[in-house]
């Protein structure tokens, strides 16, 4: 800025900045901090003003502002500077011109003579030179601007300044005639002799935009990697200094240099850096590897035959070990020269990225028949190679000790769990996050890796206590659908620091979602959605919660509208639109979008799962198979793919396999009723009652172990009083499933055990009142029976039976014209009834 370079330089006249003045001078917003910074660094004197405007060309509309000047007349001379200039020497000198209105130097570029530049302007400020200022602006032209203004006063009655030290222009380094420039034909040009003797050089380049106008993202990406090739192709006797000389901070040097070694290789290979972070911005991946790394050029034309892996959703420790050693050895040896961290990160991490790309391209279409771990990304055992000789070498090398940043740490953690390698991807992430915390990948990948709640515990043991410790310990319970009261008070503490992070209050939703709390989900993912309406992160599992709650629909179809209208081609969009179908049973368009999520981002888990349940909708069991399958290959902590497999292999009636697959979503939520419920139904099909009578007694203890934090004071989480010393005395009132208890009931009765089925018959027709003493249950309102059910009334009619064997007459009749009364087997109730009536008759 140009107050820092006066007050670098020396300059002695007072500093003073006119801003626009609805500007606040504060530290809320970018402008009011760099107006303290003005004021409070480099002593700058602040005067807010009016900005003037008028219609014409935007770039010179409002530069009728800068005139103000001739209105500070708190001083006897001001020296009007444009903000989009840069001071190299100091220009006090100006300030002993003879007196007069105005002294300018003459804009030499154009084409009209003898025209004054309005860019550098020393004037003597006054109320009445102010007036014909004032009085010129109303009265000027539609194609006048402040250049025409102050030539139309003081054209000819000024004194001119020389343009040759006070008033460079850019555009000249760029102009192929610079007569005009240095006022002789003979005169030679030496570019490097003009911006020394400079003191003041103006940015103007017609038509190049003013700095403040964004180029383009497209015209920087098509421009920079040829200027940056340009650059690293020049000599270092042209350059003028060597890079080993080069001391220059630029954009990429964001971490600190952590010793001079480094320091000197990064100064070394700057150009080449450039370049290739150019090549890597373009996504010319293979390019920006080997402009570092020149080793990793082909011997021979790139191969595009697809390598076929191991194919398994669940695979054995044999097949992990195969998979494992596959990638741990290499064929050839890849000379790696001397590197900085920061360039050899990038060439590995860019070579990395190729394979991908090629996997990606490799794997076709979604399902298809080389989609999945049929197809590898073939640069992965190079990389791992050079990375474990490189940190070997590392470790071995005693005359340099580097010290690390952590990000080939990162890499190599990430190549070895593509490789399957778990445990030692899961101890070089540990390293990376240790040496640099603030990578929030490398934590996400460490979450990947952490497949159990004491698996977490283990590796949060291994971590300093840090904000992004406690923000990876939240993100990775939430991914193991644990929802604690610890958790929520973990997010509660990070929102002291952070009072309005959006994917704090995003963790809290996603806890309340897997508890299955969705109103306190929904509400939460609400306020999101207002607060950050183009906020698309996890939105997809709000459109999940829409869909499951009652009288939604209306809510989802907003959710989906103002998806698309945000980004249509994020796969949480599709995910959003594909739930939407879904919930009009549209299935077969469902698909499409769910396949479209997938075609944008292979690894969006959820996606997979859902296209599962559509295929289950669409009766197509071998494509919601393959569908789950891809999505626990993927992650094999989702309950909801795991569960899907179990009841795609039930729809074949192969119940063995769902058996194992039931087990597995179980093993993964075991206080989800709806888990236990298939295990039982699977372990009844494959012939073990007494097995299944487990699973079933499980599943409906299942919400008891939830153990949700809104059970009334005094009560349990299924509403029985605490300390009760008889709970199944009072699990009625539908706080038991009574679909669950008839299946008990009628286990037993398989098992020949005919009292303990009476007893579940008994309990599940308990569930269709509540409790007379509602004082005991902690109020009215508070839990309700199911009423009167299909299933209520089997059970009914079951202990009718019952009753009838057992001679209880009474009993018996009383069941059966309860049954006539609900409407249910009305026939066999009465059939019931009669031979009660007629045996009845018979003992009397």
């Amino acid at each position: 800025m140009a107050f820092e370079a006066l007050a670098r330089l020396g300059a002695k006249a007072d500093r003073l900045m006119m801003f626009p003045d609805d500007w606040t001078v504060d530290n809320n917003t970018s402008e009011g901090k760099l107006l303290v910074k003005a004021r409070d660094d480099y002593g700058v004197k602040l005067v807010p003003v009016r900005v003037e405007s008028f219609p014409g060309e935007p770039t010179w509309a409002e530069s009728f502002t800068k005139l103000f000047a001739f209105n500070q007349t708190a001083y006897k001379r001001v020296l009007s500077l444009d903000s989009d200039s840069t001071i190299l020497q100091p220009m006090d000198e100006l300030f002993f011109l003879p007196s007069a209105p105005v002294a300018m130097p003459r804009a030499y570029w154009l084409e009209s003579p003898g025209i004054l530049s309005s860019q550098l302007v020393l004037l003597e400020p006054s109320t009445i030179e102010f007036d014909r200022v004032l009085e010129a602006l109303g009265s000027r032209k539609p194609t006048d601007f402040d250049m025409e203004i102050v030539n139309d006063l003081y054209g000819k009655d000024c004194i001119i300044i020389p343009h040759r030290k006070y008033d460079l222009i850019t555009g000249e380094f760029r102009y192929k005639d610079h007569a005009t420039y240095l006022g002789s034909n003979r005169e030679h040009w030496d570019a490097r002799k003009a911006y020394e003797e400079a003191k003041f050089v103006h940015f103007s380049d017609w038509p190049l935009p003013k700095p403040w106008h964004l180029t383009a993202a497209s015209d920087i990406a098509r421009t920079q990697p040829v200027a940056a090739e340009l650059l690293n192709s020049l000599p270092d006797d042209l350059v003028g200094v060597p890079d080993g000389d080069l001391i220059v901070e630029d954009d990429f040097d964001s971490i600190q240099t952590l010793d001079a070694y480094e320091a000197r290789l990064q100064r070394r290979e700057r150009r080449k850096f450039l370049a290739a972070k150019s090549f890597f911005d373009c996504k010319e991946f293979d390019r920006c590897a080997v402009t570092l790394l020149p080793s990793l050029l082909p011997q021979q034309p790139v191969s595009r035959e697809i390598p076929v892996a191991p194919i398994s959703a669940t695979p054995t420790k044999a097949k992990a070990r195969a998979v494992s050693s596959s990638f741990s050895s290499r064929d050839s040896k890849v000379d790696v020269p001397e590197l900085s961290q920061r360039s050899l990160f990038l060439s590995l991490y860019a070579r990395f990225l190729a394979g991908e790309k090629r996997k990606e391209e490799d794997s076709e279409m979604i399902l298809g028949p080389s989609d999945g771990p049929v197809t590898a990304n073939k640069e992965l055992v190079a990389l791992s190679g050079i990375l474990e000789d490189y940190f070997s070498a590392r470790e071995a090398s005693k005359a340099i000790k580097r010290q690390s940043d952590g990000f080939l740490e990162y890499l190599y953690g990430v190549i070895l769990a593509k490789g399957r390698n778990d445990d030692l991807a899961r101890h070089w992430l540990l390293r990376s996050v240790k040496l640099y915390e603030w990578n929030w990948s490398a934590w996400q990948e460490l979450a990947a890796l952490t497949n159990s709640v004491e698996m977490l515990a283990e590796v949060c043991q291994q971590l300093t206590p840090s904000v992004p410790a406690f923000l990876f310990q939240v993100f990775c319970s939430q991914e193991l659908y644990q929802s604690t009261d610890a958790l929520h008070d973990t997010i509660t503490q990070l929102n002291r620091f952070f009072p309005s992070s959006a994917f704090l209050s995003t963790q809290r939703a996603l806890l309340f979602y897997h508890a299955k709390e969705y109103d306190s989900a929904a509400a939460i993912f609400s306020d999101i959605l207002a607060s950050h309406p183009y906020r698309l992160d996890s939105m997809d599992v709000y459109s999940n919660i829409l869909y499951v709650m009652d009288s939604a629909r209306p809510k989802l179809s907003y959710l989906a509208s103002l998806a698309s209208a945000t980004d249509r081609f994020r796969p949480e969009t599709c995910c959003i639109i594909g739930n939407h179908y879904s919930k009009s049973s549209e299935h077969e368009k469902a698909v499409v979008y769910f396949r479209r999520a997938l075609t944008l981002d292979r690894h969006f888990l959820s996606a997979w799962t859902l296209m599962g349940h559509e295929y289950i909708e669409l009766k197509n069991t071998q494509a919601a198979i393959e569908s789950y399958r891809r999505a626990v290959d993927s992650n094999a902590k989702d309950y909801r793919a795991w569960h899907g497999l179990g009841l795609g292999y039930e729809l074949l009636d192969m119940h063995s396999y769902a058996l194992y697959y039931y087990n597995r979503a179980a093993a993964l939520q075991p206080w989800d009723p709806k888990m236990w419920t298939a295990v039982g139904s699977a372990l009844d099909k494959c012939g073990k009652p007494a097995a299944a009578i487990r699973a079933y007694k499980r599943a409906l203890a299942a919400p008891a172990d939830a153990a949700p934090p809104t059970a009334p004071p005094g009560l349990s989480a299924t509403g029985v009083p605490q300390n009760d010393p008889d709970p199944l005395a009072h699990a009625v009132g539908g706080r038991l499933d009574p679909d669950l208890l008839l299946q008990i009931a009628l286990l037993f009765e398989a098992l020949e055990d005919i009292d303990e089925a009476a007893a579940y018959m008994e309990l599940c027709l308990a569930q269709e009142e509540g409790p007379d003493d509602e004082d005991t249950i902690g109020g009215p309102g508070v839990v309700t029976g199911v009423g009167v059910t299909q299933t209520t009334s089997r059970a009914r009619l079951w202990l009718a039976k019952w009753a009838l064997a057992r001679c209880d007459y009474d009993r018996c009749i009383d069941l059966a014209n309860e049954l006539c009364q609900d409407g249910f087997e009305v026939e066999e109730a009465k059939s019931i009834i009669k031979d009660a009536r007629g045996r009845k008759g018979d003992t009397k």
